[in-house]
């Protein structure tokens, strides 16, 4: 079916204007067009009508486009079972399609839209085992152990088997992700996994076949997930190239605010470039003048100084991760304790998000309190990292509603908790381990004055993809973010942090982006004011005039992204 079958509406929620298939931004208002590609399950043939519901335009086979994705969704007054596995996996979405919506067609079938999942306009990704045979080692490895850390949270939740349907293991370049869920009729036992790996050794690399085949038969032999998930971070740790790290910071206080409570380190503006380790850290504080930001720097100041370089270096992973809550909770008391000495009570108690990448070697820890995120970007996609702890993330983790519909609520965004708010020993920080292959990577962290109406999702491809191509500079592209953060929302300050990890050496500058550079610098320089200058002097008389050109330190003004 033709793509001009069907109306695209702006996701603009004070826009909304109707465009043809073809076209990419809006007419009314320029914002890109949002094509947010649907998984259908429970569909149970191909449906009659190119548009069900009205809104879900049908691609093809299973895959379905939303047509009028600023709209309210529709849930159900009750999550059915395999639909709650999803919510309450949240935390996995880097791995798992998630909730879109529902649609209850005639005769009360019910259809589930996943969105954020494999698949794309064009049709699914593909599955893990096509691409076995024909992979590098390492990213074997890769795999094997991204399949293996989800064994025990699908266990949980009962739907494990997912993990040993071949057609619903798929791939995005290091990533192996669920096209969705099935719900265990009978729970597999860890050795059914070891038996299907077991087929997987011939297609390995010789560099693997070993290793995968001793793997595999110490996990048909009952080794614990701990014992196999160990193995394979010590052969992951192998051979791996050196990283190269860049890392830029940029925060502005926005059009709308007198202050700027947001803070980071290290200090905007400062370009960082070598080998790990190197840290990030991105505060976005509360508490109004006088309050916000004291805490986000008190913050920020604290771990400066509980963390230090010989931790992150020497201390396993599992230590690393007790260290870094350890030095979250540090941080929490300091602010506590100012509270405690102002006398502020309850609204008045000042507090602080945080959300902080350590890099080592050959992983990233993401440690998350409050609702600044982090994203990872790839030449695959923009996915992101962490869960807002707010009340519409909490109400969904715990299996009640659907993201999109507790979202309109006017108190969905309020956090659940946030540095200094309270005692320490209630104070739940998350921290992740992120490990990918030999893959160059980029990491995002921002504060909600970016990450609001999802604009880190819409404008990723053209402000963030271009760094992976080396076409911009991280500078360029921490400009244009902020400047999106003012112009398209506008309502908070803006804190982001660029972190581009590459194996094996400093990237190259493409020729297009020293033809950029250049003509950056030429259009700063302003030798218009010597012509005005000389201008003026004639008119007064002067018979001669001259050419004065400078060129200014100050650093570019921000490119504005396209519209």
């Amino acid at each position: 079916m033709k793509n001009s079958a069907y109306t695209l509406y702006c996701a603009g929620l004070s826009c909304q204007s109707p465009n043809p298939a073809e076209a990419h931004e809006c007419r009314r208002c320029g914002l890109p067009l949002v094509r947010r590609p649907l998984w259908a399950v429970g569909l149970n043939r191909p449906p009659s009508t190119p548009l069900l519901g009205e809104r879900y335009f049908h691609l093809k086979g299973r895959l379905f486009l939303d047509t009028t994705p600023a709209l309210p969704v529709e849930t159900p007054p009750q999550i059915p079972p395999p639909i709650e596995a999803y919510l309450r996996l949240l935390p996995l979405r880097l791995h798992l399609s998630q909730v879109h919506s529902c649609l209850t067609l005639p005769g009360r079938q019910t259809v589930w839209f996943l969105e954020q999942g494999p698949f794309t306009i064009q049709g699914l990704r593909p599955c893990l085992v096509s691409k076995w045979s024909a992979t590098a080692p390492r990213r074997q490895l890769s795999w094997l152990r991204q399949i293996a850390s989800l064994w025990e949270p699908f266990a949980r939740e009962g739907v494990v088997n997912s993990l040993l349907e071949p057609e619903l293991l798929r791939v995005e370049g290091p990533l192996v992700r669920l096209l969705e869920l099935r719900l265990d009729e009978q729970s597999p036992s860890l050795e059914r996994l070891g038996v299907w790996w077991s087929s997987w050794v011939e297609g390995a690399d010789p560099e693997v076949k070993t290793c995968l085949s001793s793997l595999a038969e110490q996990v048909r032999a009952g080794c614990p997930v701990s014992d196999l998930l160990g193995a394979l971070d010590e052969q992951l740790a192998v051979g791996t190239e050196d990283l190269h790290v860049e890392l830029f910071n940029r925060t502005d206080p926005g059009p709308s605010r007198a202050e700027n409570e947001d803070a980071c380190y290290p200090a905007p503006g400062e370009h960082l470039r070598g080998s790990p380790p190197f840290q990030a850290i991105v505060c976005d504080g509360v508490g109004g003048h006088a309050g916000g930001e004291v805490a986000s720097g008190l913050a920020i100041t604290s771990l400066r100084e509980t963390l230090n370089c010989g931790d992150v270096i020497s201390l396993d992973s599992s230590a690393l991760v007790d260290r870094l809550q350890q030095a979250v909770t540090i941080a929490n008391n300091l602010i506590c304790e100012q509270n405690d000495r102002e006398q502020r009570q309850e609204r008045q108690r000042m507090g602080t998000t945080l959300v902080m990448a350590t890099v080592r070697d050959r992983e990233v820890y993401l440690t998350h309190v409050g609702d600044s995120r982090a994203y990872l970007i790839l030449p695959q996609g923009c996915y992101p990292l962490t869960v807002d702890d707010d009340i519409a993330s909490r109400e969904v983790r715990l299996g009640y509603t659907l993201y999109r519909d507790v979202s309109q609520f006017p108190a969905s965004g309020a956090l659940t908790q946030a540095l200094g708010t309270g005692p320490g020993d209630l104070l739940v920080p998350s921290v992740e381990r992120l490990a990918l292959d030999d893959e160059d990577y980029l990491l995002l962290l921002c504060s909600d004055g970016l990450s609001d109406n999802d604009l880190v999702e819409i404008y990723w491809s053209q402000v963030l993809l271009p760094v992976l191509e080396g076409t911009i500079t991280l500078a360029e592209a921490a400009d244009q973010l902020v400047y999106l953060a003012n112009t398209r929302n506008g309502h908070d300050n803006t804190t982001v942090s660029l972190i581009y990890c590459q194996r094996g050496g400093v990237r190259p500058i493409s020729p297009h982006l020293v033809e950029t550079s250049l003509d950056l610098v030429s259009t700063r320089q302003p030798w218009l004011w010597g012509i005005v200058s000389l201008t003026v002097l004639a008119g007064l008389g002067l018979l001669g005039w001259g050419m004065y050109t400078w060129r200014q330190p100050s650093p570019p003004p921000p490119t504005r992204p396209p519209s």
